[in-house]
């Protein structure tokens, strides 16, 4: 596998603030997500990841923004290796105690590059990253991406949904400092096209509301419901609260 740089320390303003909050939660992460973001959302989120590595069997994948693991243990076992980055020693520290086998686990801050030689994976994947990342970190990011992946390579993420009909700014910054932002499909086309990329696919999840989505009782029924809703023509895009964008490098 790649060998990364050491880490350097976190740049100052929103991304110290990040690296502090994500370093004094880790270890209560998991336990808070499914708390406040429920199986059923968990469930639907790994099933995207899931589905896309099974389709091919990617040898080499890189994993930004990893944190304790979540989507790295999914798709671990469906990919020949993967190497996860996350700048909160915290969360390194927990995904590397799980002891995945086909997973090397580095502490670096991915604003600052990508440590890795051009065309050195065939996937990258991000889940719920790039949302916390302002434009010129976020346009920097992505470049690198591009840069590390070999030719006809993918990067997937989630991220916030724009054009969800309760949506009222594309960016903001929460009271414990951290900033987030949402995409639309003409922004994600954007950066793609800004960044070596072409937008090869994207679509919806999360309609259900989680107030609802919290009966477990039904949860294969809420699985089929909310694949439905978020596949309606013309009512997805408004409908769901995340989006799930695969891009091809192109350059």
């Amino acid at each position: 596998m790649p060998s990364p740089r050491p880490a350097r320390a976190a740049p100052p303003g929103y991304q110290a603030t990040e690296q502090m909050v994500r370093d004094l939660h880790a270890a209560d992460y998991e336990r808070w997500f499914l708390a406040t973001k429920g199986r059923f959302f968990d469930s639907r989120e790994r099933g995207l990841f899931r589905s896309m590595v099974r389709a091919v069997r990617f040898q080499s994948v890189l994993e930004i923004g990893c944190g304790t693991g979540r989507i790295t243990e999914t798709v671990a076992p469906h990919v020949g290796s993967i190497t996860a980055l996350d700048f909160s020693v915290a969360s390194v520290a927990i995904l590397r105690a799980k002891g995945i086998g086909n997973v090397r686990v580095d502490c670096a801050n991915i604003c600052e590059g990508l440590p890795f030689a051009a065309g050195s994976f065939q996937l990258v994947l991000a889940c719920q990253v790039l949302q916390h990342l302002m434009p010129r970190d976020l346009l920097t990011v992505v470049r690198e991406c591009a840069r590390v992946l070999e030719p006809g390579g993918q990067l997937a993420f989630t991220a916030y949904n724009l054009d969800h009909f309760r949506c009222t700014r594309a960016e903001e910054t929460a009271e414990n400092g951290l900033y987030s932002r949402r995409f639309s499909r003409a922004s994600v086309r954007e950066l793609a096209v800004n960044s070596g990329f072409a937008l090869q696919e994207l679509k919806y999840y999360k309609a259900i509301p989680s107030r609802l989505a919290r009966r477990t009782r039904f949860a294969h029924a809420q699985l089929l419901l909310d694949r439905a809703m978020c596949a309606l023509p013309g009512f997805a895009a408004r409908l769901a609260g995340y989006l799930f964008a695969v891009l091809v490098r192109t350059s």
